[in-house]
C-alpha cells in the first residue's frame, strides 16, 4: 500500500512541473505575440504615413502640371521660381471613404536652374497617422526633385505631322521620313511611299541614344487604307496605331521669340541691305508686314530668328541660318530654294549614318517658316486654287471647328469601338458647347495670368481650344487665306518691288501655281494650304510640314517629302530656333526615410 501512495505522489509533482513549464512557455509565447503585434501595429503606420506623404507629392505634382499648362512660356518660370521656400501645402487631411486617414505637409525647398530651358524643383512632402499633433503621430517624409522645362516641340521629329487627320491620298507621294497624325492617318488605298527613320530617345551633344523603334507611320487614332502601300517602312511592325498624341506649339504669344531674337541681334539681309532687324513691327510707325525675295546672285540672308508681326510674302533663294515666327499669315509666293542646300536623304539609313549626314551638313543653309496662322503656298487669286484646294478645306474629314470634344480630333465621337453609347464615346464633341479650363482666382494668386486675359477667361490651348488663341474658332474658310492688308509700301516693308503698289498678288508670283522646290521647316497650327500644277515635274519639300489641317493638292509626277535630320537637334550651334512647347514633367531624384 505504501508504495502506490509514493508514486501517486510523483505523478503530482511531474504534472506540476508541466504546468508550470506550459505557463512559463503561454506566458512567453504572449508577450512575443505582443511584440510582434506592436512590431506590425507599428509598421502598419509607418506605410499609412508613407501612403500619406506620397498624397501630398502626387497633389503637388498635380499642381505643378496645373500651373505648366496654364503658365506662358513668355514667362515659363517666374511662377514656379515664386514658391521656392514656401510651404504650399499644410495640414491637408487625406480622407479614405469619409474618414481621415491622415494629413500632410507639402514644402517647395527650392527651385534651381539647370541651363536656360529648365528648372529642377526640390519638393519635401510630409504625411503623419493620424495626424501631425496626436501625441502617437507616426511621420514619414518624401523628398523628390522635379525638372520642368521648355524645349523643341517633338513634332518636328516628322516629316509630315497633321494634328488632326492624315491624309496621303495619292500612289505618288514618297515620304523620306516618318509621318504622323494625332487622329487617324487615311492612306484611301493609294500606294504611297513610306521610308522612315530610325527613332532615338534623345540626341545629346550630337549623339544618338537608345533606339525607340524602325520608325514608319504613327497615329493617335487608327491607320487604315494602308494595304498598298510601298517603301523601306511600309510593313504592319512600322504602323503605330492608337499612340499618344503630341501638341502642337502655341504660337499666340510670341514675346519669348521676340525676346530670343532681339538677344541674338538677328537680322536679314539682301545684297548686302540689311532689311529688317529681329521684330519687324515692334517699333512705332514701323510697317508690321514683310516681303522677301531673293535669287541666286543676291539671296535672302538669314542670321537668327526674326518676329514678324503682321504677314510675310516670300520667295526665291535663301541662304544663312534663321526662322521666321509669323503672327499672320505666310504667302509661299514661289519656289524656296536654299543656295547650300542639304544632300539628299539616306536609304535605310542607322544611327552612324544619321551622325555622318548630320556632320556632313551642318553648314547647309536652314530655314524655319513658322506661322500663328495658315501657310497659303502658290497663287491662291488662282481660279484653279479655289476649285482644287477649295473644297478639300471645307470637307468634313478636314473639319476644324472648335467642337471637336476632348481629344481635339472631329469624328470620333463613338470612341474607339465606333458605338455610341458606350464608355470610350468622346461626348464633348459636337455638343454645341466650347469646353475649355478657366483661369481661377488660385491661378491670379499664382502670377500665371497673362496681360489682356482675366479671371474666368479660357486658358488659351485648353480643352477645345485647339489653335491655342483662347477664343472659339467655327473653322477655317478659304476667305481667310486673303490678304487684308493693301499691298502698298505704305503698309509693307523689305525688298518690296517697284511697282508693288500697282500689282496684283498674282503678278508677285513667279512660278504662280507650278511651284515644285521648298526648303525649310513649315508648322502652321491652322491650314497648310497648297496648289502647285507642274506636270512632268516633281514636287520636293525638303525639311518638314507640320499643320492642324493640311489641303496640299499637287499636279506634278511625284510629290518628295524628304526630312532634315538637323530638325532633331536642340541646343546645337547650328541648330534652327523651333517652336517650344513644355516638356514632359521628369522626376530626377526620390528618397524617403
Amino acid at each position: 500500500m505504501q508504495s502506490v501512495t509514493e508514486d501517486r505522489g510523483t505523478v503530482l509533482v511531474v504534472v506540476l512541473i508541466f504546468a508550470v513549464v506550459v505557463a512559463v512557455f503561454c506566458m512567453t509565447s504572449l508577450m512575443v505575440s505582443n511584440r510582434e503585434s506592436q512590431g506590425t501595429y507599428a509598421g502598419i503606420q509607418r506605410d499609412k504615413a508613407f501612403f500619406v506623404a506620397s498624397a501630398g507629392l502626387h497633389d503637388e505634382v498635380r499642381t505643378l502640371k496645373d500651373m505648366m499648362d496654364a503658365s506662358s512660356l513668355h514667362r515659363s518660370f517666374e511662377p514656379f521660381e515664386a514658391l521656392a521656400g514656401k510651404t504650399v501645402i499644410e495640414g491637408r487631411p487625406l480622407m479614405s471613404n469619409g474618414m481621415v486617414v491622415g494629413e500632410y505637409n507639402v514644402v517647395v525647398e527650392s527651385v534651381t536652374a539647370v541651363g536656360a530651358s529648365n528648372r529642377d524643383v526640390t519638393i519635401t512632402s510630409t504625411g503623419w497617422v493620424p495626424s501631425a499633433d496626436h501625441p502617437k503621430a507616426t511621420r514619414s517624409t518624401i523628398t523628390a526633385v522635379l525638372r520642368i522645362g521648355s524645349a523643341r516641340s517633338e513634332v518636328f521629329d516628322y516629316v509630315y505631322f497633321i494634328n488632326n487627320w492624315g491624309w496621303y491620298y495619292g500612289s505618288t507621294i514618297i515620304a523620306n521620313g516618318n509621318v504622323r497624325a494625332n487622329g487617324q492617318f487615311d492612306f484611301g488605298g493609294y500606294a504611297s511611299t513610306i521610308n522612315g527613320i530610325p527613332r532615338f530617345k534623345e540626341l545629346s551633344s550630337g549623339v544618338f541614344g537608345e533606339k525607340v523603334d524602325d520608325g514608319g507611320v504613327y497615329a493617335a487614332w487608327d491607320i487604315v487604307g494602308g494595304g498598298n502601300v510601298k517603301g523601306a517602312t511600309s510593313g504592319e511592325q512600322h504602323m503605330h496605331a492608337f499612340d499618344t498624341q503630341i501638341p502642337l506649339p502655341n504660337l499666340t504669344d510670341l514675346s519669348t521669340y521676340e525676346e530670343t531674337a532681339k538677344l541674338k541681334n538677328s537680322t536679314i539681309k539682301v545684297g548686302g541691305t540689311t532689311l529688317t532687324d529681329a521684330v519687324v513691327g515692334d517699333d512705332p510707325g514701323e510697317k508690321s508686314n514683310l516681303y522677301l525675295a531673293g535669287s541666286e546672285s543676291e539671296p535672302i540672308v538669314l542670321d537668327g530668328p526674326v518676329v514678324v508681326r503682321g504677314d510675310l510674302i516670300i520667295q526665291g533663294y535663301v541662304t544663312g541660318k534663321g526662322s521666321l515666327y509669323v503672327q499672320g499669315n505666310i504667302y509661299v509666293a514661289g519656289d524656296i530654294k536654299y543656295k547650300n542646300p542639304i544632300q539628299a536623304p539616306l536609304s535605310n539609313p542607322d544611327a552612324d549614318s544619321m551622325q555622318q549626314w548630320l556632320a556632313a551638313n551642318q553648314d547647309a543653309d536652314a530655314l524655319g517658316l513658322f506661322a500663328r496662322e495658315h501657310i497659303v503656298v502658290g497663287d491662291y487669286t488662282s481660279p484653279y486654287f479655289n476649285t482644287y484646294v477649295g473644297p478639300w478645306v471645307r470637307d468634313q474629314r478636314n473639319s476644324s471647328e472648335e467642337d471637336a470634344g476632348e481629344d481635339g480630333i472631329p469624328n470620333t465621337r463613338p470612341g474607339r469601338d465606333g458605338i455610341l453609347g458606350t464608355a470610350d464615346d468622346d461626348v464633348l464633341e459636337g455638343d454645341g458647347k466650347w469646353t475649355t479650363k478657366h483661369y481661377t482666382a488660385e491661378h491670379a494668386q499664382d502670377g500665371l495670368i497673362p496681360e489682356g486675359f482675366h479671371i474666368g477667361d479660357a486658358i488659351p490651348g485648353s480643352g477645345e481650344d485647339i489653335d491655342g488663341d483662347g477664343k472659339y474658332d467655327p473653322g477655317t474658310s478659304v476667305t481667310e487665306f486673303i490678304i487684308t492688308t493693301p499691298l502698298k509700301s505704305d503698309y509693307w516693308t523689305g525688298n518690296v518691288p517697284e511697282k508693288f503698289g500697282t500689282l496684283p498678288y498674282k503678278d508677285l508670283c513667279s512660278e504662280g501655281t507650278t511651284i515644285t522646290r521648298l526648303d525649310g521647316a513649315f508648322y502652321t497650327n491652322h491650314t497648310f494650304a497648297m496648289l502647285t500644277l507642274a506636270w512632268g515635274q516633281d514636287l520636293n519639300v525638303n525639311g518638314c510640314v507640320v499643320s492642324r489641317n493640311e489641303a496640299i493638292v499637287y499636279g506634278t509626277d511625284h510629290a518628295f517629302f524628304n526630312y532634315d535630320l538637323r530638325l532633331l537637334q536642340e541646343n546645337n550651334p547650328h541648330a534652327l530656333d523651333l517652336p517650344k512647347t513644355w516638356g514632359a514633367l521628369k522626376m530626377v531624384m526620390w528618397r524617403s526615410n
